[in-house]
């Protein structure tokens, strides 16, 4: 039916300078703003402005933090201007990766502080392992997937995509 929606909350790597610039503003972004300064120990605007640092933003400290923020941000943002939509067809909430967690806070599961405290203990985790990386692959096959991952000696941690066509879809994401 026409009358529901869904969100889906993105992840890190969707990080760009500027991000928080047209939300920043609203009343809840601003008390966000304030309690995540709080938490982290650190301004946010200032790591996140259209001058923002590249290699700021792709540090995974900031990095996930930012995109917290800025999915609820934005979520508050779309609440202002669309208010009916927010009023009765939001029925279901999702994230990916760190989405994830901004998804359960944004349903009222937990709450910003804790959420937030959460992205703080886990982004510094995972910025300290030495070494590591992520990456998403679309469209390529899982045979290429396989000559990738032997050639550079990494692993496949997640493999989404149809389960009936494993071997090409346009539109697996590993």
């Amino acid at each position: 039916e026409g009358n529901k929606a869904a969100i889906l909350f993105p992840g890190q790597g969707s990080q760009y300078p500027g991000m928080l610039e047209n939300v920043k503003d609203l009343p809840a972004v601003k008390v966000m703003l304030i309690k995540a300064e709080e938490i982290l120990g650190w301004n946010v605007l200032e790591y996140c402005g259209k001058e923002a640092d590249a290699k700021v933003l792709n540090d995974t400290r900031y990095a996930q933090p930012l995109m917290f923020l800025a999915g609820l941000a934005h979520a508050e943002w779309m609440k202002k201007t669309n208010p009916l939509l927010f009023s009765n067809k939001i029925k279901a909430v999702s994230g990916f990766s760190l989405g994830e967690v901004t998804a359960l806070c944004f349903a009222g599961a937990i709450s910003f502080e804790d959420a937030l405290e959460f992205v703080k203990i886990r982004s510094n985790i995972m910025a300290r392992c030495n070494g590591g990386s992520m990456v998403s692959l679309i469209g390529l096959s899982l045979r290429d997937v396989k000559a990738l991952c032997k050639k550079t000696g990494c692993t496949v941690a997640n493999l989404i995509c149809h389960h009936n066509k494993v071997e090409l879809i346009p539109h697996n994401v590993i």
